[in-house]
């Protein structure tokens, strides 16, 4: 076995041993409320395909740490319905394609919007027609550079952070994932940037303590433990 080898190997164990402790402590410390109304479940769905660590793009990056997130058991996956949400995270990274838009927005979604439901898990959320990752806001740009506008931070986190790249995913997946009631988790803020900021403080409120620790844990170790855990079907009925 190679050092590299032996050294995922080692992150992956000590990773695991961080999870079960971390789920014990959860399952006793967060006897939190489920809006999304879902049986909670650690079989998730299967991560999408993705390339080589060394090759992981920005947004891909954050994509493992939102499924990591989600995949366990903790106060931030219950609050969007356990793991089952991750076929809506799946879904939404699909779509996303990089765009110019106000320095403000880190992702924006729009257009007619067509409702789904997972066969497998009973999530039901929605998908607009268009998702839209902005290469000039908080996601991508950083505040290094005197000649560059302000880009505002997302909650408590720097712009173009690890921390904030998930706090925007989680957001944009709050306004995904519907309510037993019918309501989304997260209202429509569209660009009504108070409401968007009241937004992402609340899904920093419930999922603050699991973006913290990220850095905690490598991509490495994120990555073997995402194609080790048991997954679901993924069969979905789409409505418009």
């Amino acid at each position: 076995m190679s050092f590299r080898q032996r050294a995922v190997v080692s992150a992956a164990i000590a990773f695991c041993i961080f999870t079960t402790n971390h789920l014990t402590q959860s399952q006793s410390r967060f006897a939190s409320t489920n809006p999304a109304g879902l049986r909670l479940t650690n079989a998730a769905p299967a991560p999408l395909p993705l390339p080589d660590i060394s090759k992981l793009s920005e947004l891909q990056k954050a994509y493992l740490d939102s499924y990591s997130i989600l995949s366990q058991r903790n106060r931030c996956s219950e609050f969007f319905g356990g793991a089952a949400s991750i076929s809506a995270l799946n879904d939404l990274i699909s779509q996303l394609r990089p765009s110019h838009l106000d320095k403000q927005i880190g992702i924006r979604m729009s257009g007619e919007t067509m409702n789904v439901t997972s066969a497998a898990t009973g999530l039901s959320y929605r998908l607009f027609a268009k998702a839209e990752v902005n290469l000039d806001g908080p996601f991508y740009l950083a505040n290094n550079l005197p000649s560059r506008q302000s880009i505002p931070r997302v909650g408590d986190f720097g712009p173009s952070t690890r921390e904030a790249r998930v706090a925007v995913l989680l957001h944009e997946l709050g306004h995904l994932v519907r309510k037993p009631n019918g309501e989304y988790l997260l209202p429509n803020d569209g660009s009504d940037f108070g409401i968007s900021r009241d937004n992402t403080d609340r899904v920093i409120a419930v999922c603050g303590e699991q973006i913290r620790q990220l850095h905690n844990t490598s991509f490495e170790a994120e990555m073997l433990i995402a194609m080790q855990l048991p997954a679901v079907d993924a069969d979905t009925a789409v409505t418009p």
